[in-house]
């Protein structure tokens, strides 16, 4: 008769080993992989907050503006100064407020700045490029309004429909478009 031997054999063994250390690292390396994309998006959110944060000042205080003989709506691709009532203190009064781009401490990247009377602070840094650009009535039928670099209110007597502000953060582009209710659509 035949004896049966239990057990496995070393090749039994090897292979098996080997398979199981496979499999052991393709759930690592998954793993891995889906953990550093989540460290990335998060990475992202939080670089992001500035941004909102910034933005939402600004379309507060330019939904806020009003024409004003005193002070002019103007604007180009790299500034905006208008009129806005600012209370500090127990004293409030109507004063120009500018939002403006310049290069930042390093010259690959832009800032916004806000500048109001003798007060100046950044209100956006480390962006790879910035702009303004103002809603003017279009001329087309086809068109309702098309977007133009300069604005000037002193000139046009009123002040834009709209502001898009474009940014650009990390080779990634952020439009945001800023309705002024007081603005009228001016042909150009």
């Amino acid at each position: 008769m035949y004896s049966v031997k239990k057990g496995f054999t070393l090749v039994e063994i090897a292979i098996s080993t080997t398979l199981f250390a496979i499999i052991i690292i393709v759930v690592y390396s998954s793993f891995n992989l889906g953990l550093g994309i989540w460290r990335d998006r998060l990475s992202v959110k939080k670089s992001l907050q500035p941004i909102r944060v910034g933005l939402l000042k600004m379309e507060k205080e330019l939904k806020s503006t009003f024409p004003y003989s005193g002070i002019p709506f103007k604007g180009t691709k790299n500034e905006i100064s208008f009129p806005l009532v600012v209370s500090k203190e127990d004293i409030t009064k109507i004063d120009t407020v500018t939002y403006y781009i310049e290069k930042g401490e390093d010259s690959d990247s832009v800032r916004v700045l806000r500048k109001e009377a003798q007060n100046t602070r950044t209100i956006l840094e480390g962006l790879d490029s910035a702009s303004f650009n103002y809603a003017f009535k279009s001329s087309s039928p086809l068109e309702t309004f098309l977007w133009k670099e300069d604005f000037d209110g002193e000139k046009l007597k009123s002040l834009p429909k709209g502001i898009r502000v474009s940014l650009v953060l990390k080779k990634e582009g952020f439009d945001k478009i800023i309705s002024i209710p007081q603005g009228e659509l001016i042909s150009e």
